[in-house]
């Protein structure tokens, strides 16, 4: 019989978790196959029904803790911890981590916000035990499963291959000694629900130039947007990737930041439309918290060799920004963009895979 180990607090409500044993196999079924099968209605191959038999929910037992959430008498949700994921971590597998699977609310459940507690409760839970951290994987061609994790701080791993299909990498991140916690922010996708507020952050036609470069209409128009993230934001394939920035403790959307030219046969990429939008966050080290964990992402999740961008010559604090990051002076582009009647001066800089290890292996 499943025993109480946790409660889940919810505004509104108080759910109990139990940790499920061999008698619950059944239930686990049915709520498996029920969310495989809300899945497809909504175009999601991620989980097949018939995957589910009773023969594979018993063998979960054997390498996974299972728990069901109760509200009072009635099964919410469920979801496995396991110590242990080379199917999908491959070589970046370590038994110092949880690996969360199978995140199942019942329809009925889903408008609450459960997933979230659930997913912070695990979190908690993996911590008090010691481990490093939680790991999960996620669809990959499913934007708004990634961006759920990426909200509640999960950070791009890397992509796997499984049985045909690709499933995003990631874990959650607790931040160094180094970096503030009140000032943590979060890489999440970009879509068109955010396209106002990059218009809202070109002020004027020539600080859209010096943050996003020449190729946007001004004042900015939902049409470059569109063609901005189209195929984007698959990080196997897509040459960019684009994200917005969100400062963890207010939840605010802070800023924005993207990965360009994306180039997988030379392993080289570019940092590009840097903006920290709302000026009350400037000067705090959130762009530098940026720039590095876009090099994160660049070098360790992509593999990249070679990571450059380019800054206006005049613009003297995103230049130092940039030299405190590690990145190096490689030239000037002279008179590059022409502005209306006033050329501008591009300085280029880059960064290697070996500088990059050499000032954060330690940190990541």
């Amino acid at each position: 019989m499943s025993k109480p180990v946790g409660m889940l607090t919810l505004p509104d409500q108080q759910l109990e978790i139990h940790l499920a044993d061999q008698e619950d196999t059944d239930l686990i079924c049915q709520m498996l196959i029920e969310a495989a099968e809300w899945m497809i209605s909504q175009g999601i191959y991620q989980w097949n029904p018939e995957q589910f038999t009773r023969e594979e929910i018993l063998s979960y037992f054997e390498y996974r803790e299972i728990y069901i959430i109760y509200a009072q008498t009635e099964p919410a949700a469920m979801f496995t911890l396991q110590q242990s994921d080379p199917d999908y971590w491959g070589m970046r597998n370590s038994r110092g981590y949880n690996y969360l699977h199978r995140l199942t609310v019942r329809r009925n459940f889903s408008s609450a916000g459960l997933g979230s507690y659930i997913v912070d409760w695990a979190a908690e839970r993996t911590r008090l035990s010691g481990r490093k951290g939680l790991r999960l994987d996620c669809l990959a061609q499913n934007l708004k499963l990634n961006s759920f994790y990426q909200r509640l701080g999960f950070r791009y791993k890397g992509t796997a291959l499984k049985n045909g299909r690709e499933y995003n990498l990631y874990e959650q991140w607790e931040a160094p000694d180094s970096f503030r916690e009140d000032d943590l922010v979060d890489f999440v996708y970009f879509n068109e629900k955010d396209f106002h507020l990059l218009q809202s952050w070109s002020a004027s036609e020539a600080f859209q130039l010096q943050w996003a470069g020449g190729r946007w209409s001004y004042p900015l128009t939902e049409e470059d947007m569109r063609a901005y993230i189209q195929d984007a934001n698959l990080p196997w394939k897509s040459d960019t990737l684009i994200f917005k920035v969100i400062h963890r403790l207010s939840k605010e959307i802070i800023g924005h930041i993207s990965l360009s030219q994306i180039d997988r046969k030379n392993r080289s990429a570019r940092i590009s439309r840097v903006i920290l939008g709302d000026p009350i966050y400037r000067g705090r080290g959130i762009g530098k918290a940026m720039i590095v964990e876009m090099l994160r992402i660049g070098f360790q999740s992509l593999n990249l060799h070679r990571i450059t961008l380019g800054v206006f010559d005049f613009n003297r604090p995103a230049i130092q920004l940039y030299l405190s990051t590690g990145f190096k002076k490689e030239g000037l582009m002279r008179e590059k963009t022409l502005y209306r009647n006033e050329y501008w001066s591009m300085i280029e800089m880059s960064m290697l895979r070996s500088e990059w290890e050499e000032l954060y292996s330690e940190e990541t």
